[in-house]
């Protein structure tokens, strides 16, 4: 017992997270490593495994939460999708990249991946790019917008249930309802969304 207790001070003074810092929310966990492990299984090189990383640790810090998966992070109110290395559409680990490729209909939200009674947005354009999927209603499920150029979204909540993307003053800049997508959104003018 003293062994392990002079281990994490030395640790400590060092500079070096103990497993118990290392998992507090908005940081990677202590399971990291595993993580890591997880790229190497499937198939991703150590230089691509530390870019995403590197994605991860980005939307961690904006968004707090915890790491669930090489490219996968949940937050109260939500989860964001990192892309995997080499492909444009966020999926999730394990699943095949031709089911993250679906065709959109073009006045549906249902050729999505959206789960129903969320709001999805993109990063880019026709749905690609990192994804962030929120549910949480009104200014307790906020989302700060920090990108910038041409997004995409997809509203597959309930019907009659609103999401608003407002701009720098608050003023809704775009309105969307259950069942609405667009492939083309100007995220410049989007500082903030509600999910409803």
């Amino acid at each position: 017992m003293k062994i392990a207790t002079l281990l994490c001070v030395v640790l400590a003074a060092a500079g070096v997270a103990t497993p118990a810092q290392a998992s507090t929310v908005g940081q990677a966990p202590a399971g990291a490593a595993t993580f890591a492990v997880q790229a190497k299984a499937a198939g991703y090189s150590p230089k691509q495994a530390s870019e995403l990383q590197a994605q991860v640790d980005t939307y961690l810090h904006q968004f707090g939460g915890r790491q669930v998966a090489i490219n996968k992070i949940v937050f109260d109110g939500g989860e964001v999708l990192l892309p995997l290395p080499g492909e444009a559409r966020a999926r999730e680990l394990g699943t095949s990249p031709t089911a993250a490729q679906k065709v959109v209909p073009a006045s549906s939200s249902a050729g999505l991946h959206c789960p129903y009674q969320y709001l999805c947005i993109f990063h880019d354009r026709n749905y690609t790019g990192p994804e962030v999927k929120m549910y949480k209603c009104g200014p307790a499920g906020e989302v700060r917008v920090i990108w910038a150029g041409i997004g995409s979204y997809a509203d597959n909540e309930t019907p009659y249930t609103y999401a608003h993307f407002h701009d720098g003053h608050g003023t809704d800049y775009e309105v969307a309802t259950g069942g609405d997508v667009n492939p083309a959104l100007n995220w410049w003018y989007v500082h903030d969304v509600w999910a409803c």
